[in-house]
């Protein structure tokens, strides 16, 4: 389906630079049904983007308490993107500011949504959007048909006030999560008006599988305590660059049969982690992204998170305030007026020597002759609290810190 444009400009104050995106109305709205927006993410096993993603994710890291959190910042940014190309007015600058800032119109593919499916025999990765209305609202077709080419996404009618529709979307989400999250849904208020649900799921195999059988207790330092925890160990080339405006060492960890792979900043000194953390949103992907290859003894401990956060605040943090007003303006998604009640995230990571498979296949490293020649191995220890990232060259899939195991 072709589907028409219009040109967007930034507010007065902001550099002029266009961008394409739906021509839809500027009607002012002045009532609010509620509208949540729920993104869902789950990556298991071993398991980033652009500037946004960064400064998503710096901010998420300061305003929130819990020490151990893994997010999506890609579903984040798809989320805010979907919500772009439904607002007008002033709701619609206030998205494009942040969306498009430091943005020039070659560059905006970035912005393009990744393929739902991403598969190979060694690497996983699915992205789902549905968006659920209530019978009673009407989604212009302009949008229906922008969600569908844009994102492949489904709009699906229900019935809120029905108890079966939360076990429905909970049965979606779990489908479109390898059954990673389920009972995502515990109600939902009578008066919402619509649901814009995103999904990602990601399973992968490191490239060079960490050996079980030399997986032992050693010291992990947080903050308050040293505890012992089941850490993996490694010999081998990875890439590696230190980042000095952070203070810290970043090193590549790359998943089999794929351009994903996980990235580990670790500060350079015990103290240093909250120097990262307050300085995370300056800096881009490129800024922290490998690329020397280096020889590394590599100990990286067993962990698994469940996190759950809204968003809310943190948006309004980075200057996205009004669609959660009655003055938002979404008349280009339903000529009924809505807001944006909440931003809500649920995430589970499980990174371990392989994968969730007992059946899954082991990597064998074939080396060159000269390899022979003895290779002195540098230490990298990740024995105390780090940040981590599920990236390829363009997106964040997967991003958090460990502070507590």
């Amino acid at each position: 389906m072709n589907y028409r444009y219009k040109t967007y400009k930034r507010p007065t104050g902001v550099s002029v630079k266009s961008v394409q995106i739906s021509p839809f109305k500027m009607t002012k709205l002045s009532c609010s049904p509620v509208f949540v927006l729920l993104c869902l993410s789950c990556v298991v096993q071993w398991t980033f983007a652009n500037d946004i993603a960064m400064k998503l994710l710096g901010r998420t890291l300061e305003w929130t308490l819990q020490p151990n959190i893994v997010v999506s910042p890609k579903l984040l940014i798809d989320g805010l993107f979907q919500l772009f190309l439904g607002a007008a007015g002033h709701t619609q600058e206030e998205l494009g500011v942040l969306l498009f800032e430091n943005t020039t119109e070659n560059e905006l593919d970035q912005f393009v949504p990744l393929n739902n499916t991403d598969e190979s025999e060694s690497a996983k990765l699915y992205k789902a959007n549905t968006l659920f209305a209530a019978d009673s609202i009407k989604i212009l077709d302009e949008y229906q048909a922008a969600l569908r080419q844009i994102f492949n996404s489904e709009v699906q009618s229900v019935d809120f006030k029905n108890p079966e529709t939360v076990h429905n979307i909970n049965r979606w989400v779990a489908e479109k999560t390898n059954d990673k999250i389920q009972s995502f849904l515990s109600g939902v208020d009578v008066n919402t008006q619509l649901l814009l649900i995103s999904a990602i799921y990601f399973k992968g195999f490191w490239r060079h599988p960490f050996n079980p059988s030399l997986t032992k207790q050693k010291p992990f330092y947080t903050p308050s305590s040293e505890v012992l925890v089941d850490t993996m160990v490694n010999d081998g080339y990875y890439n590696y660059k230190y980042v000095e405006i952070l203070d810290a060492d970043a090193l590549e960890i790359p998943y089999m049969n794929s351009k994903i792979s996980m990235l580990i900043l670790l500060p350079r000194t015990p103290n240093g982690f909250e120097g990262i953390q307050n300085k995370l949103h300056k800096v881009t992907l490129k800024d922290i992204s490998p690329t020397e290859s280096r020889a590394f003894h590599v100990e990286l401990p067993k962990f698994n998170l469940d996190f759950q956060t809204s968003f809310t605040n943190i948006f309004k943090s980075v200057g996205i305030v009004d669609i959660f007003q009655n003055s938002a303006n979404f008349s280009s998604i339903s000529q009924t007026p809505i807001m944006v009640s909440e931003i809500f995230q649920k995430a589970t990571i499980e990174v371990r020597e392989n994968g969730t498979e007992a059946s899954a296949s082991q990597g064998t490293i074939l080396v060159p002759i000269s390899a022979i020649v003895p290779v002195i191995y540098t230490d990298f220890l990740i024995n105390r609290p780090f940040i981590f990232l599920i990236k390829d060259n363009t997106n964040a899939y997967f991003a958090g810190r460990v502070v507590i195991l």
